[in-house]
């Protein structure tokens, strides 16, 4: 039985994955939405933004594989 969370674990670490690449673009989509209609932001705010999300996204990543690792290597 101990061997199905070799095999359930990396699947679920993939799903979510996935479920934060998701809302990711939302997020993305929501702040173009907002920048298009207001003119509020210019182009270096936009890209200020899209680099703090993706530094976000990329942290997220990184912490969800290392607890993967420790949990493996704990268990």
């Amino acid at each position: 039985m101990a061997q199905l969370g070799w095999i359930a674990g990396p699947i679920v670490m993939v799903l979510f994955s996935f479920i934060t690449y998701y809302t990711s673009t939302l997020l993305v989509a929501f702040i173009n939405l907002c920048s298009a209609n207001f003119h509020f932001s210019g182009a270096l705010q936009v890209k200020f933004c899209g680099s703090v999300q993706n530094m976000a996204f990329f942290g997220i990543s990184t912490g969800d594989w290392f607890w993967l690792g420790l949990g493996m290597y704990l268990a």
